[in-house]
């Protein structure tokens, strides 16, 4: 029986079993971590469930038909309000032509992010899908901010960097179309959250394997293309070694050349267009009894904090039929923090980051849950024009040995993700 191996038990790794359960083949998926899902990791946080990485589920996606498919339940995210945290005021509203107004930032600065703020909706609306920007794939984002004032600048930087991941000046202008304006146009049906939390698609994945096909703690040290038909040889930390006839490789794109020794030039040069930069999430959830307008909250871009943005995932509305929740959670981003695993396990950095966290909403002291710090080394493959260029030779097989995960994807995150594993699952079965 022909034996197929993949690296990583992550959303592409995963994706990629799933759709080859059926095959007439002996599957395996190893992880070095002791949990599924890589970034999709959900954790109970002060009586909710929090999602420590991937917050959303992107509508019509791989992602969103694996997640029907498994029979997992999710809600529209329904932002409606918009808000920015600079030089120690918070200001939310519903109406972003009214915002800059109201910041505590200089008139010129007020004056330039009230008009970049309005046209970015407009450019956002321009288009029924983000994937029909084609022209902005070739743009940077970074050189729209040049001109305008600190302050102004400051605040679109936190807003694209705390939604994308991404530096501004590395984003594609066509995606930071998604993670940037699409929170600012309160775009109702690009996402879903599951109330389960993300790792239910993962988990689902993994439970309709054979028992035993997913190996958690196993840690993959060196793979190695024998040639012709001879298949892969597989190193483990532990000094194991294995024999695969095909290998799935869904690891980062920054740990594939430290797997795969001697990869053909053209395909460490295309690694080398793959920025995939770290990133520090805090999640934290509050007791909201009474506070009605807190309940509201959707985006927030924060300025001079350890997180550049804060999500609320289930916001309220006061037009609701539905009573104010009496707890929300909030998911803080601090991707320009970068991977700084000494938070995890610190008291100390906890209550660092939830002092940073009550300096924008100092109505919750006393009222907070419970509060959780994870970092991710390599968080998502950036958008960027070089990647764009790159996509087919970061996908092209070597021998016997397949690569996917959201760098070898034409968007990024676990949606990308989800679709490239079911795309290096039909190159396996094709070449079989």
């Amino acid at each position: 029986m022909p034996r197929i191996a993949i690296i990583g038990a992550g959303a592409a790794g995963l994706a990629a079993a799933y759709r080859l359960r059926s095959l007439d083949a002996e599957l395996t998926v190893y992880d070095k971590a002791e949990h599924i899902g890589g970034r999709t990791l959900s954790l109970g946080v002060g009586g909710l469930e929090s999602n420590t990485g991937a917050l959303f589920v992107y509508r019509n996606t791989p992602a969103d038909r694996l997640r029907a498919e498994l029979g997992i339940d999710a809600s529209p995210f329904l932002p409606g309000t918009w808000g920015v945290h600079i030089n120690g005021e918070t200001v939310v509203t519903a109406a972003p032509d009214t915002l800059a107004e109201r910041l505590p930032i200089a008139p010129r600065a007020k004056a330039e992010l009230s008009a970049f703020l309005l046209e970015a909706i407009q450019e956002y609306r321009g288009y029924s899908d983000v994937e029909e920007a084609s022209e902005l794939a070739e743009e940077r984002f970074g050189p729209r901010l040049a001109a305008l004032h600190p302050d102004a600048a400051s605040i679109i930087r936190s807003a694209v960097h705390g939604g994308s991941v991404a530096d501004p000046d590395l984003l594609s202008a066509k995606y930071a179309l998604r993670y940037f304006a699409s929170y600012l146009a309160h775009d109702r049906e690009n996402r879903l959250y599951t109330r389960g939390g993300m790792q239910q698609i993962p988990e689902a994945l993994a439970a309709a394997l054979e028992p035993g096909a997913v190996r958690l703690g196993r840690e993959v040290v060196e793979v190695s293309d024998r040639g012709g038909s001879e298949g892969c040889e597989l190193r483990f930390a532990d000094g194991g070694v294995e024999s695969a006839d095909r290998v799935i490789l869904a690891v980062p794109a920054p740990v594939v050349p430290e797997l795969v020794r001697g990869l053909p030039p053209e395909k460490l040069d295309a690694l080398e267009q793959v920025d995939m930069p770290g990133s520090t999430t805090f999640c934290i959830t509050a007791d909201i009894e009474g506070l009605p307008a807190i309940a509201e909250w959707s985006f927030l871009a924060t300025v001079g904090t350890r997180f550049d943005a804060i999500i609320n995932p289930q916001p309220w509305s006061a037009d609701s039929d539905e009573p104010a929740p009496s707890a929300a959670q909030f998911v803080c981003y601090g991707n320009s923090h970068g991977y700084d695993p000494g938070v995890e396990g610190s008291e100390a950095a906890l209550q660092a980051w939830e002092e940073d966290f009550l300096r924008v909403a100092p109505e919750l002291r006393g009222r907070i849950l419970g509060r959780h710090l994870q970092s991710w080394e390599h968080c998502f493959a950036i958008l960027t024009p070089e990647r764009t260029r790159v996509i087919d030779r970061l996908r092209a097989p070597v021998g016997a040995i397949h690569f996917a995960g959201d760098y070898t994807s034409e968007t990024a995150g676990t949606h990308g993700a989800y679709a490239e594993g079911e795309r290096a699952a039909a190159e396996v079965r094709q070449a079989r």
